[in-house]
């Protein structure tokens, strides 16, 4: 994916990186096609609670996820719930950063700018 560092792939899944946590994207190998989860990043794990309250007095049944969940996914805690259209979202307090600064290469050479070549 353009712009992104591929971490280690395994047999079912490929993560990708962007930025200095420890992953943003991640491709699973599935028998159904389509986004398997959303995710988005709160400021800190007591606003989790408030979250979770305003879900489900919306009606939206909220799951807290599992330990070896949230430590998948690089992250210290989060909800799960499927939004209106069926779709399955979560919310976490914090990424796990990466300790490695991003590793982009450069599939091709530079190219220079021919503008500026005399003839």
């Amino acid at each position: 994916l353009l712009g992104m560092q591929l971490l280690e792939p395994s047999k079912e899944s490929l993560a990708f990186r962007m930025d200095e946590r420890r992953q943003r994207l991640i491709l699973e190998k599935d028998s159904r096609d389509g986004l398997a989860f959303m995710g988005w990043e709160v400021a800190r794990k007591e606003d989790l609670d408030t979250y979770a309250a305003r879900l489900e007095d919306a009606g939206i049944a909220v799951r807290w996820a599992s330990r070896e969940e949230a430590d998948r996914r690089f992250v210290a805690a989060l909800i799960a719930f499927d939004d209106p259209d069926g779709n399955s979202a979560s919310c976490n307090p914090s990424w796990v950063s990466s300790q490695q600064s991003v590793n982009f290469r450069r599939p091709f050479p530079l190219i220079p700018n021919t503008s500026q070549l005399s003839s």
